[in-house]
């Protein structure tokens, strides 16, 4: 099968396809198919050597966090329903053309939600449901998310918005849009000035959730 392979520190140029072994299935595993594998920041860092100090890594290896895939076999122990079934799922291998699933959880997709986009859950959602959870908003609320256009501050968005919260989003300015039609209320350019969009600015606060890199 193959799998993408870092080999160095030299960025996502330098990634490679490489062969690897098909996985043995075991009886309480099943085999997925890998159709999608999501990529985030936290790939790109480390195939850069930014995170070497937070996340030390034995190269060569293969990437990934997470995947989208239909199951093409199961073990013994495992239940037949589950064969051509289209899951998410997280692996720290997750580009592995074929993915052995045993101790990890599965979730099946909703027939009405593309695969690719349940994908997407992995590392953006479930970061920004973690967020919604210890930010403990309540309606009415006034919440300022910085890196409000990354995969997390998407969805954290749509949640909190559907909470009744009120939503002051900041990105690049040309994401404005996109920002308003995710439930942002109130809008933040950080490459403008920012004295003249702070002039009706609802405070008071009740939280900041800083997304992204402080270079604002």
């Amino acid at each position: 099968m193959k799998a993408i392979v870092q080999r160095n520190y030299n960025g996502i140029d330098a990634l490679q396809i490489m062969t690897k072994p098909e996985p043995t299935l075991i009886p309480l595993a099943v085999k997925v198919a890998t159709h999608y594998t999501p990529v985030m920041p936290y790939d790109l860092l480390t195939e850069t050597g930014t995170l070497k100090s937070q996340r030390p890594v034995h190269l060569p290896m293969v990437i990934g966090y997470g995947f989208g895939g239909v199951v093409t076999e199961v073990g013994q122990l495992r239940k037949k329903a589950l064969l051509g079934q289209r899951v998410i799922g997280f692996s720290l291998k997750g580009s592995h053309q074929t993915t052995l699933v045993s101790a990890l959880p599965l979730f099946s997709v909703p027939k009405n939600v593309s695969l690719a986009a349940a994908t997407t859950l992995i590392g953006g959602a479930d970061a920004a449901l973690m967020a919604v959870r210890a930010s403990r908003a309540t309606k009415d609320d006034v919440i300022l998310i910085t890196g409000a256009s990354g995969s997390v501050g998407t969805y954290l968005l749509q949640l909190l918005h559907q909470m009744g919260v009120r939503l002051i989003a900041m990105s690049h300015s040309s994401e404005q849009r996109l920002l308003a039609s995710l439930g942002a209320d109130q809008t933040l350019a950080y490459d403008e000035p920012l004295q003249q969009q702070l002039t009706e600015f609802p405070l008071p606060l009740k939280s900041l959730i800083w997304l992204g890199q402080a270079n604002y």
